[in-house]
């Protein structure tokens, strides 16, 4: 099974609402870095943290709502790269954005995964603990939701950001 494959995988199983399957797709000592200066950020240790601490905060945040859809994943040398994209709606506002998971698979279990925002403002705006409307560059207040459009340009912002981020500076030549 590819790299690629285990990513995979691990979206059906969360999708589907199968936690404690997906849990297993992970080493007990993972680490899931989540980005910002929101309710859901800081470094999850541990296959517990993330399943028992992060996820509950993702979903309790939203309500329930939050779906993620894996667009693309890719294998990389080093690394697994997953385009998601994200939406979830709180307190009357939904956010609709496009993300990049950079995850490392050791011995068929993921290990490491560090989240990049194609907007980490918008992104920071909806998940903080007193929701604020947020206008931006990249995403703008459209009646209640904060939309950040899914584009090639958007996708490609993520993916290059993730890439380009200083813990990857030695990936940054494979791809660009």
């Amino acid at each position: 099974m590819q790299n690629k494959d285990i990513v995979r995988r691990s979206y059906e199983l969360f999708a589907e609402g199968r936690i404690a399957e997906a849990a297993e797709l992970y080493a007990p000592d993972a680490v899931w870095t989540f980005p910002g200066q929101n309710a859901l950020t800081g470094e999850y240790t541990g296959r517990d943290a993330i399943v028992n601490e992060f996820l509950p905060k993702l979903f309790g945040i939203s309500g329930g709502t939050y779906r993620a859809t894996l667009m693309d994943v890719a294998d990389g040398d080093g690394h697994t790269f997953a385009l998601q994209h994200s939406q979830a709606e709180r307190d009357g506002q939904s956010i609709d954005y496009v993300l990049c998971n950079v995850i490392s698979i050791e011995g068929g279990l993921i290990r490491t995964v560090h989240t990049y925002p194609w907007d980490a403002s918008a992104q920071d705006a909806f998940w903080r603990r007193t929701l604020l409307r947020k206008r931006g560059p990249k995403g703008h207040v459209k009646g209640e939701s904060i939309v950040i459009p899914v584009t090639p340009e958007a996708v490609f912002d993520s993916l290059h950001d993730a890439i380009n981020a200083p813990e990857y500076e030695d990936l940054a030549g494979e791809w660009f």
